[in-house]
Parts: C-alpha cells; sequence; structure tokens
C-alpha cells in the first residue's frame, strides 16, 4: 500500500500503536498494514468521527455530507457540514456516504491529481463504493 505522505504512514504507525492494532505502518508497499483495505485509520481533515448508529443513515443529521467508514452506513461517520474541500486520508476500501444537504448542495469527489471522479446529488446515497480512488471531498 502507497501512502499519502511518508508523514502520514508515520502518524499512521503512532496512532496503530496506540491503539493496539496489529501490524506496522510503512511508506513502503511492502508488507500489510491493520490499516490496508477496510477504512479502519481512516481520516477526514479537521472532522472528528463518530461511532455510526448503523441505522441505514438514519444518523445523518440533515444539512451534512456524511462519510462512513464501512458499507451499509457503518462503521465511523464523519460528517461534513461547513461548505469546503476536505482531504481523506487512508481511505482505502468500502465505505458508504449519505448526502443528506440542502436541495442545492452536490458533493463532489476528487481523485490524486484534483481530478473530478463523481459526484452525489442532495438526498442520494452510495451504500457501498470504494474509496480508494478519493483523496478529497467538496460538500458543497
Amino acid at each position: 500500500m502507497t501512502f499519502r505522505s511518508r508523514a502520514t504512514a508515520v502518524t499512521l504507525a503512532a496512532l496503530c500503536t496506540v491503539a493496539g492494532l496489529a501490524g506496522t505502518a510503512s511508506a513502503s508497499t511492502s508488507g500489510a498494514t491493520a490499516c490496508a483495505g477496510n477504512n479502519s485509520c481512516a481520516t477526514v481533515s479537521g472532522v472528528a468521527g463518530h461511532a455510526s448508529a448503523n441505522n441505514g443513515g438514519a444518523d445523518c443529521a440533515y444539512k451534512n455530507l456524511c462519510l462512513y467508514t464501512g458499507a451499509n452506513f457503518t462503521g465511523t461517520r464523519f460528517d461534513l457540514y461547513t461548505c469546503k474541500t476536505y482531504s481523506l486520508s487512508q481511505w482505502n476500501g468500502v465505505g458508504s456516504d449519505y448526502n443528506n444537504q440542502t436541495p442545492s448542495a452536490v458533493a463532489v469527489y476528487y481523485g490524486q491529481t484534483g481530478n473530478r471522479l463523481y459526484s452525489l446529488d442532495p438526498g442520494w446515497t452510495f451504500p457501498s463504493h470504494n474509496f480508494s480512488p478519493v483523496w478529497s471531498v467538496k460538500n458543497c
């Protein structure tokens, strides 16, 4: 697995050690990590994650774009409210999202080079999709 930066790999190693997760983080592509392919170490810049209620996305408050680390609105939920572009780190597996924003707030997902990957209209969900190519999200 390739990390987005050496600092991310070092931070990830520290977090996995503190959390007691098995495996080691490395900036190289060799070796498995506890975070590989499962979003277990996923973060969103400036947003604290919360345990999802596992209720089909009903825990996503109105005017939020909610990102979940697991498929079908499970795992850790990140609530994106403030209109801006958010950087995603360690989203390397299947998750889900729900755009519960106002009718004009289309969420746009971007790749590593800033290329537009796809969008999610208000009121729509992705119950299961691969976040691996997504490096940032603009929620409005």
